[in-house]
């Protein structure tokens, strides 16, 4: 779980990330090709949320709490390496099943954990584009 001493909430986005955290990509998920940005990176099979990564959490109907907090970093971070070509379009399924695995695992109940998953099924594809992700934050105001 993504604790309250990884994050920060900052200016523009939701949330900071403070501290590295790492995701072992899921069985199926196709990476095409190795990629590194100051906040973002993906080696092998495990994709690195570095110190500074920004997202605004979950969205839409979704409300955020600590039961969605890690999953909608995995899920954000996993839909821009897709818009990047870094991972294949057609695994953006895996992606949803992160969310829907790691919402559970902290906590959240299995109803809410469906509609999540159906919901980003139903309208997340068009948020794999590069245009509308933020590929790195806001410059941040201290």
């Amino acid at each position: 779980m993504i604790t309250s001493k990884q994050v920060r909430y900052t200016d523009g986005w939701k949330y900071r990330l403070e501290s590295p955290a790492f995701l072992k990509l899921p069985d199926g998920m196709r990476v095409l090709k190795e990629c590194d940005t100051p906040y973002l990176s993906l080696s092998g099979r495990i994709a690195t949320f570095k110190p500074g990564y920004c997202w605004n959490g979950a969205s839409g109907i979704a409300w955020d709490d600590d039961t969605n907090r890690r999953s909608s970093l995995f899920h954000d971070g996993l839909y821009q390496l897709i818009g990047m070509d870094c991972i294949s379009k057609d695994s953006r399924i895996y992606a949803d099943k992160v969310l829907r695995e790691c919402s559970k695992q902290d906590g959240m109940n299995s109803f809410r954990a469906y509609y999540y998953y159906h919901g980003v099924r139903l309208a997340g594809g068009s948020h794999t584009t590069i245009p509308k992700l933020k590929i790195t934050p806001k410059k941040i105001r201290k």
